[in-house]
């Protein structure tokens, strides 16, 4: 009866730290729609287009098609504000304000910036780094 208890608990602890380590992956992921364990850079343009359409919809108060810098502003002190300052800065230099156009650009240069060995896509260690940066060296939670 032990040994069958002590089975059971070691299965148990063995799929609870695949399970962990399975999440890790599908986080590096997110991105990679044909789950072939690389994100191209059209399947990061895409996941990224919907993360800033979505952030890009609540920033724009006018719903003119055109991020402010006034829009900015007041978004960032909002839960997004981190992402907020930084287009923030993208504004400074478009005096007309920023379109969802110039978003998918900055979604390329990002993608480029990560693609460290410049193969064209970005591996699941080329994700990593990437969103350690983003949180300033920390790990992401």
């Amino acid at each position: 009866m032990t040994r069958i208890l002590l089975i059971a608990a070691a299965t148990a602890a063995l799929a609870t730290a695949a399970q962990a380590q399975a999440g890790a992956g599908h986080r590096a992921h997110d991105f990679d729609a044909d789950h072939d364990g690389k994100v191209t850079l059209e399947e990061f343009k895409t996941g990224q287009a919907a993360r800033m359409d979505r952030l890009f919809d609540r920033v724009d108060a006018n719903h003119d098609g055109k991020l402010s810098q006034d829009e900015l502003t007041a978004a960032a002190s909002g839960p997004r504000g981190g992402h907020v300052a930084k287009l923030s800065r993208l504004a400074a230099d478009h005096a007309g304000g920023i379109s969802k156009a110039d978003l998918g650009v900055l979604a390329e240069t990002r993608f480029k910036k990560a693609d460290a060995n410049h193969d064209g896509w970005l591996s699941a260690d080329e994700l990593s780094n990437m969103r350690q940066r983003k949180h300033g060296g920390q790990a992401p939670e």
